[in-house]
């Protein structure tokens, strides 16, 4: 299990050194320990103003510093939110990359439920961008920069969080996602894998029908 809260000004050590592993690094663009440094301190800042920052990822159980993650306005366009994570390599293959992606696009929603929620990734990065898919992200067109070009992935319509802002009762999708009363005597139980692999389908089905709720 693992929480993620607010870094203190104490904890800059264990930020900076997830940097220190090549193999956590190779897909990151290169920095100095001074812009780690400006990085952590901009974290903290952004702490006052929200709601976006990086925040540390724990383990509940040990306390052990597992890595940090990311929510922020996307620079790129800024009507997107971007997430991202980097995770310390004895964490990999464990599954917590998509339960960050996962409680990430949740918080964001919270927040901005009508914009899209986005990521990149290096192109050669398959192990997080499969961990996007899995997490209910696309893969849509290349992401072209001045430097580089990256993979770039788009969240689906998050139809939970969409419905409950329609003063309609549906349960979290967490665990087995129940949607009814979309329309008369519909009712859909999907196990969750699957509820993010259809929704965007679904969504298209009852746009329309959502307007006039």
């Amino acid at each position: 299990m693992i929480i993620i809260r607010e870094f203190t000004p104490e904890e800059f050590t264990l930020f900076s050194t997830l940097f220190e592993n090549e193999n956590v690094t190779r897909y990151l663009p290169y920095k100095t320990p001074e812009e780690y440094k400006e990085m952590f301190d901009k974290a903290l800042a952004d702490y006052e103003a929200g709601p976006f920052s990086r925040w540390g990822i724990f383990n509940t159980q040990t306390d052990d510093f597992v890595g940090m993650c990311l929510a922020r306005v996307f620079l790129d366009n800024p009507e997107q939110v971007e997430i991202g994570y980097t995770l310390g390599e004895n964490y990999w293959g464990k599954g917590l990359g998509t339960e960050v992606c996962k409680a990430l696009v949740d918080y964001c929603y919270s927040l901005h439920p009508k914009k899209d929620i986005v990521a990149v990734t290096d192109l050669d990065n398959i192990g997080s961008q499969k961990v996007l898919l899995k997490s209910g992200f696309n893969r849509i067109e290349n992401l072209a920069r001045e430097d580089r070009e990256l993979a770039y992935f788009r969240e689906g319509i998050n139809l939970c969080l969409i419905l409950q802002t329609k003063d309609r009762e549906f349960p979290s999708c967490g665990g087995v996602a129940k949607i009814q009363g979309i329309f008369d005597g519909v009712v859909l139980h999907t196990p969750t894998s699957n509820f993010f692999a259809i929704k965007h389908f679904i969504y298209q089905i009852i746009y329309h029908n959502l307007q006039e709720l």
